[in-house]
């Protein structure tokens, strides 16, 4: 028994992989990990968008380069990557489409494997802070309960599957921390590819962590890794000249909200409602601040508390080794970036003048509050890391232990309040789309349309889910589509487009289009009433160039639509609010 005892410990990356595991089960439960199941994506916009994007290019035909997704977007689409699908799973999966349930989703399994990554990634972080197995797995527990990470999955305003790989700033981290490391360059050429097929923000982090490690293995060992830039930077140009993994539309990629969706000075201790004990602090309508969520938990501010009582004592004992400097310099770097140039501390805020080469590069994350997270996992390390040099053995696992528990309890308000919105089975989004027109519409047509299209800094149609939906089962392109960034050359050609239709009364013949009520009062000016029908379906108004015939299909002839303008208002507001 001792012996098997001893065994699981020195193989205890595997224990933390089990508790990984068991976290995502006891947060989202089984229903994501049916393959069949897309109910629970269709509950919001961006796993929505992520199943639909995956679909789409799954039924597509093969194209040039491998990861384009033109049908999902029309002229406003170009690589999976800007629907989120996940484009390390999305390229080998539509090689087995063939054989595939339909339908199919991956979701649910990325998400599994991410939480048993962090587990065994956290493991590994922990093993440069400590030698002793018992300290690695408590540590590993702990990361894997970060509401930070757990809120990526669990709650609905932030739920992205791709961000769910948290694992790879772990293994940033872990390379960047370990002393005389053996084939680093290898170890970050293959991080770096697989986040280059995962999603920019974590590319983003792990080659920033990687510049930092390379100094310092190039200030250790002088610079006799030149070969090793090279390497990698071609590694990747090559990996996205093939897939066209990065393609983007013409004219550019814009989307809303940079300076809106950061981090605040106080989110390490704000709970935002991840906690029993600690209270939310009040934002007053910084609601973008979610995407900077750092919340330590209350089992980690735990943790950091003794390890700032230790700090001062260890660092007469252990002074700070310099070389470490880069990795310092990025993570705080990286803070700063998330901070953005509207800084909040609390509910008070002051705008910081940036240059402008960094303000662009705000611009092209926009959500920059996610840079938050490396120093966040740093601090986790660092207070391992103080303790286990302050206190001893026995002292030391007592508090691990303590923290996780706290964590593990105070954290339950923030997940168990969504659960519901993982539990949700079935084989289709919801839809009202039930008429027979549709039917007769998608044999008819050869594309679907929205009018106007939402651009680059307004929010999609509200059921642009459905309407992509029903153009998928008839195989139709369409820019019905919630993309993560879009162009603002192509969304004015579009609206130009748009507005030379309603001008002259014609309306591509081999398109549906679905319409506002705005495009569609002035539309009804000038339509050929002989040749185009128009005519609200299940609660869309639907514009059919040269309609043929509509005998008890559901349609409801529009003579005079109403000019509403509550939806402009309702998009302007939906902007302002992030």
């Amino acid at each position: 028994m001792l012996s098997s005892f001893r065994l699981m410990l020195s193989n205890s990356w595997i224990l933390a992989a089990i508790f990984g595991a068991f976290a995502f089960l006891v947060i989202a439960g089984p229903a994501p990990l049916d393959v069949t199941n897309v109910a629970w994506l269709g509950q919001k916009h961006d796993t929505a968008m992520n199943q639909l994007g995956w679909t789409f290019y799954r039924h597509a035909p093969w194209s040039a380069p491998i990861a384009l997704n033109p049908n999902y977007g029309m002229e406003f689409g170009a690589s999976i990557l800007f629907s989120d699908a996940i484009p390390l799973l999305a390229l080998p999966l539509k090689w087995l489409s063939p054989i595939l349930p339909e339908p199919f989703q991956y979701f649910g399994w990325w998400a599994f494997a991410s939480f048993v990554l962090q587990g065994v990634f956290g493991w590994t972080l922990m093993s440069r802070a400590t030698e002793r197995p018992a300290a690695r797995i408590l540590g590993a527990c702990l990361l894997s309960l970060a509401p930070a990470y757990c809120m990526r999955l669990a709650e609905p305003a932030a739920t992205h599957m791709t961000l769910t790989a948290h694992w790879m700033i772990l293994a940033g981290l872990t390379l960047c921390l370990t002393p005389r490391p053996r084939r680093s360059g290898l170890w970050w050429g293959l991080l770096l590819l697989a986040a280059a097929l995962v999603h920019p923000y974590l590319l983003a982090m792990c080659a920033t962590l990687w510049c930092a490690d390379f100094i310092r293995r190039a200030w250790r060992d002088g610079w006799t890794l030149w070969f090793e830039p090279i390497a990698i930077v071609g590694s990747l140009a090559a990996l996205m000249a093939a897939t066209g993994v990065f393609t983007r539309p013409p004219g550019g990629i814009a989307g809303p909200g940079f300076g809106w969706f950061k981090t605040n000075v106080l989110a390490f201790i704000d709970s935002n409602g991840w906690s029993y004990v600690l209270p939310d602090i009040p934002s007053f309508g910084w609601r973008g601040d979610l995407e900077g969520f750092a919340f330590l938990g209350l089992g980690g501010l735990v943790l950091v508390a003794v390890a700032a009582w230790s700090l001062l004592a260890v660092l007469r004992a252990h002074p700070p080794d310099l070389r470490y400097a880069p990795l310092a310099v990025a993570l705080v770097g990286m803070w700063l970036f998330a901070l953005s140039w509207n800084v909040t501390l609390g509910p008070w805020h002051i705008f910081v003048p940036w240059p402008r080469p960094l303000q662009t590069l705000g611009e092209i994350f926009r959500s920059t509050g996610r840079f938050v997270w490396p120093l966040y996992y740093f601090l986790f390390f660092a207070a391992v890391f103080v303790i286990s040099r302050r206190l001893s053995p026995a002292a030391f696992t007592a508090v691990l232990a303590l923290a996780v528990l706290t964590q593990a309890v105070d954290c339950i308000p923030g997940w168990a309040r969504y659960r519901t919105f993982l539990s949700r089975s079935g084989t289709h989004f919801e839809t009202a789309l039930t008429s027979p027109f549709w039917s007769q519409a998608g044999k008819r047509y050869n594309a679907v349309r929205v009018a106007p299209h939402p651009g680059a800094a307004t929010p999609p149609h509200p059921r642009f889910a459905e309407i992509a939906g029903f153009a998928d089962a008839y195989r139709l392109p369409t820019d019905a589509a919630y993309l993560t960034r879009t162009s603002p050359t192509v969304s004015r050609a579009v609206e130009a487009r748009t507005e030379r239709a309603i001008a002259t009364g014609i309306w591509p013949g081999d398109t549906l289009f679905v319409l506002d009520e705005d495009v569609a009062r002035r539309a009804n000016r000038t339509l050929d009433r002989k040749r185009d029908f128009l005519a609200r379906v299940d609660g869309l108004i639907v514009l059919a160039p040269a309609w043929r015939g509509c005998s008890d299909c559901g349609a409801i002839e529009e003579k005079s639509p109403r000019l509403v303008v509550l939806r402009r208002m309702s998009r302007m507001t939906h902007r302002y609010k992030g």
